[in-house]
């Protein structure tokens, strides 16, 4: 199965009007970069478990915006057939798409001790 080189905004600290104005830190940006640096971060499509995406080498990095924001740059090759697939919902959704992820923050502590889970989505939200 061929893979295509494929490079996504993942995140940035600038507000997120959608949410209210919501911003992530810079510091957060670290860890998603740490994360899927580490290949600890899944890749789905529109958020869904049922959804995983064949990806290989994928690279992160936080880069300066010029603006005094931040953002994580993500490089990765996909399955070139889920490729083409992924752009035909996001044409069929009438956005032009790209990756985003999702964020959440345990109501109660994990009995563990483990860290929350960061999942990386492409979205067309």
């Amino acid at each position: 199965m061929p893979f295509v080189p494929v490079k996504s905004r993942i995140a940035s600290t600038q507000p997120i009007p959608k949410y209210g104005g919501l911003r992530v830190s810079v510091d957060i940006l670290h860890k998603m970069v740490e994360a899927i640096n580490a290949g600890a971060f899944p890749m789905t499509f529109d958020h869904s478990a049922l959804e995983p995406l064949s990806i290989r080498n994928m690279k992160a990095d936080v880069v300066p915006l010029g603006d005094g924001e931040f953002a994580v740059d993500a490089t990765f090759e996909m399955d070139e057939a889920q490729w083409a697939s992924v752009q035909e919902r996001f044409a069929g959704y009438g956005v032009p798409g790209g990756m985003s992820y999702t964020l959440g923050v345990p109501q109660i502590p994990a009995a563990d001790g483990e860290p929350p889970v960061v999942v990386l989505a492409a979205d067309a939200a």
